[in-house]
């Protein structure tokens, strides 16, 4: 199962996609938000994005309207991890149809590869 990592920080990025990767998850980098549309756009669609809020280029916020606006794209489960805290950005997150809004440190990456997988689970046994 592959997972979509969108985030700019380069040991963020790196210390969640060995967490990943160790959990036998196929893993896709994106250093910000444009690389990931095209990405998406191009067809090869993972299992789950994981999205960070702040980027350069284009923001977690501008990235999640785009693919909700994807008929292609629009199911795609998506976990936002930021270090923002709940409050400034939860609610925002959760109206544009993002599955979780998750904060970075509060959420190890072991937990955060468990939440994904329970996620990813839930979602298939809604589908059956």
């Amino acid at each position: 199962m592959k997972v979509l990592i969108v985030e700019d920080d380069f040991y963020i990025s790196r210390m969640f996609g060995r967490a990943f990767k160790d959990s036998g998850y196929e893993l896709e980098l994106a250093g910000d938000g444009a690389i990931a549309w095209h990405a998406l756009s191009s067809g090869d669609i993972p299992a789950i994005v994981l999205l960070d809020e702040r980027m350069p280029n284009m923001d977690g916020e501008a990235l999640l309207k785009k693919m909700k606006a994807d008929d292609k794209l629009k199911d795609l489960p998506v976990i936002v991890l930021t270090n923002q805290s709940l409050d400034k950005g939860e609610k925002n997150y959760l109206s544009l149809n993002a599955d979780m809004y998750l904060v970075k440190m509060d959420h190890p990456p072991q937990e955060v590869v468990k939440i994904t997988g329970e996620l990813l689970a839930s979602r298939q046994a809604k589908k059956k």
